[in-house]
């Protein structure tokens, strides 16, 4: 995989990401953008399968190989990140897919679009709000890390301690211990050694108050353009959560459960994916076309 990927350090707003790139630099371009506590790897094993996609994958700010920030961690911020990287690297109109805390992170990067995404991907994660439709984000505590995450024991107790603590979530919130490989497991783990990666990620969570009073703003407007929003089926996946969390924001909503899946679905399930997205590029370039 190594031959295929480049890798980029690109200056956007206040921090420099990085950004690891695959595929014809005159394809179509496809920002795919990462979850917690993940890297731009989440993405591997889809390479191989969007054949002639131009995939932009960036680390998020605070998170593997990107540059670390005191601030600026709410969903719609690190969506301004993104939506400079496009400008910075030219990009056209851009498919944007996104799983967990990067599936949010989605929903505001196609926001801010506008009019230059042409659909939006969305991977087991609901939008945190409270406009009176969607699901708890923490499922009511079953995901009792979202607590844990904000509280000031985190690092406390987390540094030092990175395989145990982030090797549980690889280990169990699939439909398998095994769906995730023991080298990228690793290779994950070693990112977030670093004290301020784990202090970043942390943030995400420490930021859901402001990104509900985000979602107001897009509850006004709306997503404009093709949404897809697919959870895992198995224990740990959300199920239709996402579907029913997406269609309070946009119309052209569709979507469902990956069957057998748990939560790491670019890992587990890319095959399926993977189809799933080729078909739903193709639905967004032809809109009004019938299946």
């Amino acid at each position: 995989m190594s031959d295929d990927v480049t890798h980029h350090r690109l200056r956007t707003g206040d921090t420099t990401l990085h950004v690891a790139t695959a595929g014809p630099r005159d394809g179509q371009p496809v920002l795919l953008i990462h979850g917690w506590p993940q890297t731009w790897l989440a993405w591997r094993h889809l390479i191989p399968r969007l054949d002639g996609y131009r995939l932009v994958m960036p680390d998020l700010r605070g998170l593997g190989d990107s540059g670390r920030n005191g601030a600026g961690y709410d969903k719609l911020s690190l969506a301004r990140d993104l939506v400079g990287l496009t400008e910075v690297m030219e990009l056209p109109d851009t498919f944007v897919v996104g799983h967990d805390w990067g599936g949010v992170v989605a929903f505001y990067t196609t926001w801010l679009l506008e009019q230059r995404a042409k659909g939006l991907a969305v991977l087991d994660v609901t939008i945190p709000n409270d406009l009176g439709s969607g699901t708890d984000i923490a499922q009511g505590g079953k995901r009792w890390h979202h607590g844990f995450n904000r509280s000031a024991l985190a690092e406390r107790l987390v540094i030092g301690r990175e395989r145990e603590y982030y090797g549980w979530f690889y280990e169990t919130l699939g439909r398998a211990p095994d769906v995730i490989d023991p080298e990228t497991i690793e290779a994950y783990v070693d990112a977030y050694r670093d004290p301020e990666c784990s202090r970043a990620g942390f943030e995400l969570y420490r930021a859901i108050a402001t990104d509900i009073d985000n979602a107001r703003l897009v509850g006004r407007h709306g997503i404009g353009v093709p949404v897809l929003a697919l959870g895992g089926d198995s224990s740990w996946g959300r199920g239709d959560e996402p579907l029913e969390s997406l269609s309070h924001f946009a119309t052209d909503v569709t979507g469902g459960s990956v069957k057998d899946c748990g939560h790491w679905i670019p890992e587990e399930r890319p095959a399926e994916l993977a189809t799933a997205l080729t078909e739903f590029f193709t639905h967004c370039d032809n809109p009004g076309e019938s299946d």
